[in-house]
């Protein structure tokens, strides 16, 4: 995760709103269409989604490398993804 990278809504592509309490995470909400997720839940979810994608990119690296009919050949393993209403990205302005 970049230094640009902050939590997106997967919809709307606009920073999400973190409400937080005592050092943890009360809400996080986006401003436009106002999906919100209670708690901890939002930031972990996001986090699987950004481990879904670093892991999904990984498979298509290796499924570029190895899927040329050479002695060596890669077919990707079905990967679920965990569909959360927010990810870890850049916005887009």
């Amino acid at each position: 995760m970049s230094q640009d990278e902050v939590l997106i809504c997967v919809e709307c592509r606009v920073e999400a709103q973190v409400e937080g309490v005592d050092g943890q995470i009360d809400r996080i909400t986006c401003p436009s269409c106002a999906v919100s997720v209670e708690g901890d839940s939002g930031l972990e979810m996001a986090l699987k989604q950004l481990s879904h994608d670093t892991i999904r990119e990984f498979q298509e690296r290796l499924k570029r490398t190895f899927g040329k009919g050479g002695p060596v050949s890669y077919s990707p393993g079905r990967l679920n993804n965990p569909r959360s209403p927010f990810i870890v990205g850049i916005p887009d302005s």
